[in-house]
């Protein structure tokens, strides 16, 4: 339901880095793929393909991409790919993947990966910079668009 209202600007994600809609949908479609995979170690990578979407898509717009920056935009990645059981997806990762694999970067991404499936789960008007009646009718409305589909 957030995806039919959230926007960069809701998460603080600077005009100076506004994210071209390729790149957002490229990151999205990895996030998606996550579910037709069975082995832990293609779904950390396309978890992983996601993450340097995102990256790459910082840097090319001269930041040095710090958490500050990146997190904000895997979270609006993550509302927009709407992965089904991605809390599952990250349990499993952590439980199956071999432990080397699970390092530095990799570690990083999944980490913020889960972090970012945390505030999606408990988002609320605050968090978004919105009134609570504001929020209430975006979810609202939101509710009857996906069940109208």
């Amino acid at each position: 339901r957030l995806a039919t209202f959230v926007t960069p600007a809701h998460l603080g994600v600077s005009d100076a880095y506004a994210p071209s809609d390729d790149l957002w949908l490229t990151a999205a479609d990895e996030l998606r793929q996550v579910n037709a995979l069975l082995n832990p170690h293609e779904k950390l990578a396309c978890i992983l393909n996601a993450c340097r979407v995102i990256i790459y898509q910082l840097q090319s717009g001269g930041s040095a991409a710090s958490a500050d920056d990146f997190l904000p935009h895997l979270i609006y990645v993550l509302i927009v790919a709407q992965p089904r059981r991605v809390n599952h997806t990250i349990a499993y990762v952590r439980r199956y993947a071999d432990p080397n694999q699970l390092r530095m970067e990799n570690a990083y991404f999944l980490t913020n990966l889960e972090i970012a499936a945390a505030f999606v789960a408990s988002v609320d008007a605050r968090m978004l910079g919105l009134t609570d009646d504001e929020f209430a009718q975006h979810m609202a409305h939101a509710t009857v668009a996906t069940t109208s589909r």
